[in-house]
């Protein structure tokens, strides 16, 4: 007859087994959960409609060309901000289908993705004169504020806790619509005046999403030297302290000027207003990505 501690011995193992047979199926499950993740969405290409009285046969080729071009951009960015698992097929000669595995933000995805990637790096202007001679006409819940770190008085910017009452004051003074865009500043809002662009889409050379070691997450943008010259001389003959930068006609980040420590290698910081890991790294994808290449056609979702 087998020992008390034999049958023990039995029970423990017999119990051992059950376990590991729960834990099995429960990491399968979850593994399984992971797995099945997904953003998925569709985007029409923009047609072909240059194509004059061309033969339609060549005008499909030639909307394939196109479409299989977009899809290799897309997989670009994508790749460039360190998403790996993804799939990006043609469903026909207009519509592509993106697939990316994983828990992510479903808009922050499409927001990588559709979005042209049009770039204007443009030097911040400093002279506040404009708004002192409306000082006194300036709608109410609008003031002026000193520049951060501006050791002269004349250095001025318009903020506002709200957006609507900024822009009307805005449009207060002569300027062109493109010159002054608002940005988050602090809890409300503030005026930014651009000189003209010194760099667009077409000077950058590479971009890719970067972290620091504590696992901030920012872009990096390699410009050609020729732009980074460029960029350098005019923000120094404008005296700026920060450079815009303008991604799809809105100012995604306000990066810190120097001419000394300017380079070709331009670190992108995500905006102080966002606080939370998810929205820095959401920010990162959407910034990152549409600067690794930029997608001429118009794409659109396509509602399903």
């Amino acid at each position: 007859m087998p020992s008390a501690l034999s049958h023990r011995g039995i029970l423990a193992a017999i119990l051992a087994v059950a376990m590991a047979a729960i834990f099995t199926v429960d990491a399968s499950e979850a593994s399984a959960q992971v797995e099945g993740k997904r953003v998925e969405f569709t985007v029409t290409v923009d047609s072909a409609s240059d194509a004059g009285d061309e033969d339609s046969e060549l005008r499909v080729l030639r909307q394939r060309e196109r479409t299989k071009e977009v899809i290799s951009r897309i997989e670009h960015r994508l790749d460039a901000i360190g998403i790996p698992s993804h799939r990006v097929r043609a469903v026909d000669e207009v519509r592509i289908r993106v697939t990316v595995y994983g828990d992510h933000d479903a808009r922050a995805i499409k927001s990588t993705v559709i979005p042209s990637g049009s770039l204007e790096i443009r030097p911040v202007m400093v002279d506040g004169s404009h708004w002192i001679e409306i000082a006194a006409e300036l709608p109410e819940g609008v003031e002026l504020r000193p520049e951060p770190g501006a050791f002269r008085t004349d250095r001025l910017f318009l903020f506002s806790h709200s957006a609507q009452a900024l822009r009307r004051a805005i449009n207060m003074v002569d300027r062109p619509d493109s010159s002054i865009k608002i940005f988050p500043h602090n809890d409300g809002w503030r005026a930014v005046e651009l000189a003209a662009p010194a760099a667009t889409e077409r000077d950058i050379e590479n971009s890719s999403l970067k972290r620091t070691p504590a696992g901030i997450p920012y872009v990096r943008a390699i410009l050609s030297s020729d732009a980074a010259q460029t960029v350098r001389s005019a923000a120094a003959g404008h005296d700026s302290r920060h450079l815009a930068i303008v991604l799809d006609g809105e100012v995604v980040a306000l990066q810190r000027f120097s001419r000394r420590n300017f380079s070709e290698s331009l670190d992108i910081d995500p905006p102080a207003h966002l606080r939370s890991s998810t929205a820095r790294t959401n920010w990162s994808y959407q910034v990152g990505g549409r600067l690794a290449a930029a997608i001429p056609l118009r794409l659109a979702e396509l509602q399903e």
